[in-house]
């Protein structure tokens, strides 16, 4: 079912690079400083830390390897997601995920905007309704707030409320069963 997915996905949707590509991968090979010192406008660009810092610690700063990246970081984050589902709600669950992941316009977004940060923020919105833990989610909500801090608070405010809906009493947040 994976790999139907990920043809059918790219089949569909076909890979793109971002028009801000050559920006975020100067942003991670000059880490820690400011390429954009004569552009202010790019300065946006800056608030979006984790790919550029995980460009900077693999060495992927070049554009085509930073477009690279994120399509790898966009396969594993949605695995993992999917994994996830398996674990917590089973087989059919899973199955379903894929399926909708495969069809997707937030896939057919990021794969048409590789560069852009999110190609892990669009993981990490599935991952904050899938994970069990309080902990766990609060982990995922601070790396989505570096990473897309300006989607991360409505990504993060919606996961929360998801989570109550499609989970039993007590299941989530660590709180005990009433």
């Amino acid at each position: 079912w994976g790999i139907l997915a990920a043809a059918v996905a790219l089949f569909h949707n076909r890979l793109w690079a971002s028009p801000n590509l050559d920006a975020f991968s100067r942003i991670a090979e000059q880490w820690g400083s400011d390429p954009f010192s004569d552009a202010s406008t790019s300065d946006y660009l800056l608030t979006n830390l984790s790919m550029p810092t995980l460009a900077r610690l693999l060495g992927a700063t070049e554009p085509h390897r930073y477009a690279l990246l994120h399509l790898a970081v966009l396969v594993v984050g949605c695995a993992c997601c999917v994994a996830l589902a398996q674990r917590h709600f089973g087989y059919r669950a899973a199955r379903t995920l894929l399926v909708l992941l495969a069809a997707s316009p937030g896939v057919t977004v990021v794969l048409q905007w590789l560069g852009q940060p999110d190609a892990l923020t669009f993981p990490l919105g599935i991952a904050l309704v899938l994970v069990r833990r309080r902990r766990s989610f609060v982990v995922l909500a601070v790396l989505a707030g570096l990473t897309h801090p300006e989607q991360a608070v409505l990504v993060v405010a919606c996961a929360a409320v998801v989570r109550g809906w499609v989970t039993p009493p007590g299941t989530y947040f660590d709180l005990p069963v009433t």
